[in-house]
């Protein structure tokens, strides 16, 4: 049986800005043949939440959400 897909980890990539850990995260649950949803609801938006709420709070700044 495989490993679920870990989404945590694309999550915290997106949060500390580490670009091409989302990118190999998006194209590996691309490859298993993933629902883009998922990926993008369970993934993405939980970090840029967490990405928001820090911008919210002046604890980042726009060249680093950019």
């Amino acid at each position: 049986m495989s490993e679920p897909f870990d989404y945590p980890k694309m999550s915290r990539a997106l949060i500390i800005g580490d670009r091409d850990t989302v990118a190999a995260k998006t194209r590996e649950g691309l490859a298993l043949s993933m629902d883009p949803k998922d990926l993008i609801f369970k993934g993405l938006i939980p970090g840029m939440d967490v990405v928001g709420e820090k911008f919210r709070r002046n604890e980042y700044y726009v060249p680093q959400v950019l």
